[in-house]
């Protein structure tokens, strides 16, 4: 199955490169390709990701950028990448999501078959907020004499495979992101792990977020007043 991973890239070109690396070292998975975002970044994420693409070697020859002129939302920057990407299954990657795991894209589609998923998500590090999953649906399976566990959760966020068809019909009607990933089908891969790296602290565990960018979060973001070149942040 081919899998279109999606990943919207404003700034934070250090984080974007990370992730797009953790792709390619760790995916284990050849059939993807892996579609960047680019929504009006000023740091050098245009130019880096065009450099990469005229190197002469194939090191990142399944990256694909898209520039757009300005930063058209979360939901409106995975809805350029689907409406350009051609996948059997679709994968939205935060750009500040690296997903540490060995073989994570392999064990994901195959678990994705196992469950017959709708949606399935990766298990998270560095999150204060847990996406909780139900013990009562926890299914274990065997991949190569390991066992991988999955279980069902009521949505999924960050790092998740979706079937195309839930994504073309949900568009529909959907608003937001997490309303592509609700509904009775979607699931949890508990040993496969994706590290947010924005605040967190791989010494001890811990998230830092909310400390480190207390300021920044209260006074800009949830006040609103936060400037983008195209406007205000909704």
């Amino acid at each position: 199955m081919r899998v279109s991973i999606i990943t919207r890239a404003f700034d934070r070109l250090e984080y974007t490169i990370q992730c797009i690396n953790g792709v390619l070292y760790n995916a284990g998975y050849e059939d993807y390709e892996h579609i960047i975002v680019n929504q009006g970044s000023s740091d050098g994420t245009k130019q880096w990701l065009n450099w990469i693409k005229k190197m002469p070697n194939k090191w990142y020859e399944k990256v694909r950028p898209i520039h757009l002129r300005y930063n058209v939302g979360d939901f409106g920057g995975m809805k350029v990448g689907f409406d350009n990407s051609d996948g059997e299954l679709v994968m939205q990657l935060d750009n500040d999501v690296y997903m540490e795991t060995e073989n994570w894209l392999e064990k994901m589609v195959y678990a994705f078959k196992q469950v017959n998923a709708d949606t399935l998500m990766a298990n998270r590090k560095g999150v204060r907020q847990k996406i909780s999953y139900d013990p009562r649906t926890l299914f274990t399976y065997k991949y190569n004499s390991v066992e991988l566990r999955c279980a069902k959760i009521p949505n999924a966020v960050a790092c998740y495979l979706v079937k195309r068809e839930i994504v073309r019909d949900k568009y529909k009607s959907a608003k937001r992101c997490r309303h592509l990933t609700r509904g009775d089908n979607c699931w949890k891969l508990l040993d496969v792990f994706g590290v947010h790296m924005e605040g967190y602290n791989p010494e001890n565990g811990s998230y830092i977020q909310q400390e480190k960018f207390a300021f920044q979060t209260k006074k800009q973001f949830l006040s609103k007043r936060f400037i983008f070149k195209h406007g205000i942040r909704r």
